[in-house]
């Protein structure tokens, strides 16, 4: 822990020096932060997530989109408990507090930094668990912590996971930071992968990045050739230019290549192998891998396997070279570039979002632009080792926003899918914060406050007893910024009611799904926990199916549809009443659906042998899985982990 070194007598410092250096010798140093400064945890309380159908926006699209209200620490620590091995999310994509001073954090001198540093620990180590293994997660932050944010990214997901740091230039006018000196005009923009290896370049539209960003992209004049597969261009040859792929750190794919034109095939031989050529075609010709000039090396490896050159060769253009030829690989979508760490176009979050709902109602909202531009650039590929290449997913991406704000992301998700076709589903969370000024203006207007109220004022009523009754009401949420902001800015998409602009005139036909964080209290008894979690986890089993129409709820069971996918799922919370469940089963029969899925209460992780002969009985194509111990575990474990780490 951080002390205050003017106050410790010359004993206590030198004990403080040694708790130091005993840090530094055991591995600990590089950032060193009081833990404890930020007590937000679970507080022996269970989170859960209660959906709210009332609030639900219902469209024709087969995506289900989520918008979660309520504490992120609560909402992430439930969306682990169902992220499986694989994971939940491609894309995290955050905008944080930045530490400003004016942002929600109150310090003890010395601690600037180490609430700060707690609060996005504890929320980052949780979201690197929910990313699946090629996902990639985005973090919007300034001068104030990027060093620190840096640190501790490195440190969460491994600094041989970092991608990029991107420098958003987002005001060319600048502004004055406290210490004097050169006005500041950009903001930083951290790029880490769970897994970097899987994550491959990041690209753009040449056409339209050059139109908007004129200084940092051109749009250069390639010769444009023709084959039978259509148009294409040449940039990159086929060797390897880093020229610490070689024969020794890629034997496999450090090779020589024959070619024959007339026939257009390949064979390939050892670098060492003279008797090769000699027993080969006179047509075939020699192409042997570039020469390596860094000292110590023969050759650079080539980039494409054996197999991927055989396999894939209409994707090569042979160019004549001397007595040998150059080998280029083909790019098809003529018009794709590699993007920069660098973006310097912007639109007016504000504007677009006043457009929308109005004037003064979120501060510094992103634009939505600039998280199109994030988003599009992520591909969810994974790495074929037969082919030696990236291969994209037939799966929709998964977007996660735990400090959605006013809901750009969700917009931004929403445009990019009418945009290009694909298919993308964003899961967004945000506190319900009702601001003073926003509770000033409606307690002015329903005459509970004098127009001209002081803060005085405003301070005796949050203590009095009509205002604890009013946070519980439904006119006080209405106020909140989930509700006010981002879900009415949802709404007015959905509907095409904007107050003006492009969706006042157009609309996006999507579907969403709302809930909002709840916990119950974390029993002594862990049977008795498990018990009251399994009357609560429909919801979160609503998202892990991705099941949500109601069949039927009765005291004992639900039973939920997705006929899109021609699934239904049953929830049994009632190890104790053998009638019902054979009424939960007989119904989920009579749907008739090819995917069905029944849950059912067990003290353990183990399928019940009676029970699960009982339903393959009925249904046949069944699934049964036990609840809750899965995710009272997963749950036990995040909270075991904050109370021993902070």
């Amino acid at each position: 822990m951080l002390k205050n070194i003017d106050v410790l007598t010359k004993n206590e410092l030198l004990d403080y020096i040694y708790q130091l250096e005993k840090e530094l010798n055991n591995g600990k140093y590089g950032l060193f932060f009081d833990k404890t400064a930020n007590k937000d945890n679970l507080d022996n309380k269970i989170p859960l997530l209660i959906r709210k159908p009332n609030l639900d926006i219902k469209g024709d699209s087969n995506l289900e989109h989520i918008l979660i209200e309520g504490d992120n620490l609560h909402a992430l620590s439930t969306l682990r408990t169902i992220a499986d091995e694989s994971g939940l999310v491609n894309i995290i994509t955050i905008d944080p507090p930045y530490n400003t001073g004016n942002d929600g954090f109150t310090f003890r001198d010395g601690f600037q930094h180490s609430e700060w540093l707690s609060f996005m620990e504890k929320r980052l180590t949780i979201a690197k668990d929910i990313l699946k293994e090629n996902g990639v997660i985005f973090i919007n932050i300034d001068h104030n912590e990027h060093y620190n944010l840096k640190l501790l990214c490195d440190k969460i997901f491994g600094s041989h996971n970092f991608i990029s740091d991107f420098v958003w230039i987002n005001n060319t006018k600048g502004r004055q930071i406290s210490n004097g000196g050169a006005v500041k005009t950009y903001e930083n923009i951290l790029l880490y992968g769970k897994n970097a290896s899987l994550i491959n370049t990041f690209e753009g539209d040449i056409r339209v990045l050059s139109k908007e960003m004129p200084l940092i992209y051109k749009n250069q004049n390639y010769e444009v050739y023709n084959d039978e597969f259509g148009q294409y261009i040449i940039k990159n040859e086929l060797y390897n230019t880093n020229s610490a792929f070689n024969e020794e750190t890629r034997p496999n794919l450090v090779f020589n290549i024959f070619y024959n034109d007339q026939k257009e095939e390949v064979l390939f031989g050892d670098i060492d192998d003279v008797s090769f050529k000699e027993n080969l075609d006179s047509d075939f010709v020699l192409i042997e891998p570039h020469k390596n000039s860094n000292g110590q090396h023969k050759y650079h490896a080539w980039r494409w396997s054996k197999n991927k050159i055989k396999n894939e060769i209409k994707d090569l253009h042979f160019e004549k070279h001397n007595n040998t030829y150059k080998i280029f690989t083909k790019i098809r979508d003529m018009y794709t570039t590699n993007l920069k760490d660098i973006i310097t176009d912007s639109t007016n979050g504000n504007s677009e979002l006043s457009d929308i709902i109005g004037k003064d109602k979120f501060s510094y909202p992103k634009p939505v632009k600039l998280i199109k531009r994030l988003i599009k650039s992520y591909q969810n590929n994974y790495y074929d080792e037969e082919t030696d290449s990236f291969i994209e997913k037939n799966e929709p991406i998964i977007v996660l926003d735990f400090f959605a704000g006013s809901g750009t992301t969700a917009q931004a998700v929403l445009e990019l899918n009418e945009e290009d076709n694909k298919e993308r589903i964003f899961i967004i969370n945000t506190l319900n914060e009702v601001s003073d000024a926003v509770l000033v203006k409606y307690l002015r207007n329903i005459n509970v406050l004098p127009k001209n109220s002081t803060q005085k004022m405003l301070t005796e009523y949050k203590l009095s007893k009509n205002y604890k009754v009013f946070l519980e009401s439904e006119d006080y949420k209405k106020l909140g910024i989930a509700r006010a902001v981002t879900y009415e800015r949802l709404v007015k998409i959905r509907e095409g009611s904007a107050l003006k602009g492009k969706y006042s005139k157009e609309n996006i036909n999507f579907n969403l799904r709302y809930y909002v964080t709840k916990t119950i209290d974390d029993n002594i008894s862990k049977d008795q926990s498990k018990y009251n979690l399994v009357e609560n986890c429909d919801g979160i089993l609503n998202i892990k199916e991705n099941v949500y129409d109601v069949i039927q709820k009765e005291l004992n069971f639900s039973i939920y549809s997705n006929f899109n996918e021609n699934k239904v799922m049953g929830i049994y919370n009632n190890y104790f009443d053998q009638k019902s469940f054979q009424d939960m089963i007989t119904k989920i029969k009579l749907t008739n659906q090819k995917n069905n899925i029944v849950y059912y209460f067990s003290l353990d992780n183990n399928v019940d042998k009676s029970i699960e002969e009982l339903v393959l009985k009925e249904i046949p194509n069944a699934v049964v899985k036990p609840i809750p111990s899965k995710i009272y575990e997963i749950y036990k474990k995040i909270s075991d982990d904050l109370k021993r780490e902070y």
